[in-house]
């Protein structure tokens, strides 16, 4: 098996991906978010479970730009 397809350097590759994109995103997000809201808990809410549903799926993203599409459609 070649390294790169080994389970754990899959999961830590996830990992560091995930902390990348929230820290990238998380801002955009949430400013996106409140900008709509006019709700800064709900805002912060919605934050949250929009980077849990893009964690959940980080193996399917190939793009930060795609995670408007991991959100659900919310922008």
């Amino acid at each position: 098996m070649q390294w790169y397809k080994h389970k754990k350097y899959q999961e830590i590759k996830d990992k560091v991906a995930s902390q990348i994109l929230f820290s990238d995103n998380y801002e955009m997000v949430y400013k996106k978010v409140f900008y709509m809201t006019n709700d800064e808990e709900l805002s912060k809410d919605i934050t949250q479970d929009t980077f849990i549903r893009a964690f959940e799926n980080i193996h399917k993203l190939r793009n930060p730009d795609e995670l408007i599409a991991l959100s659900g459609g919310l922008f």
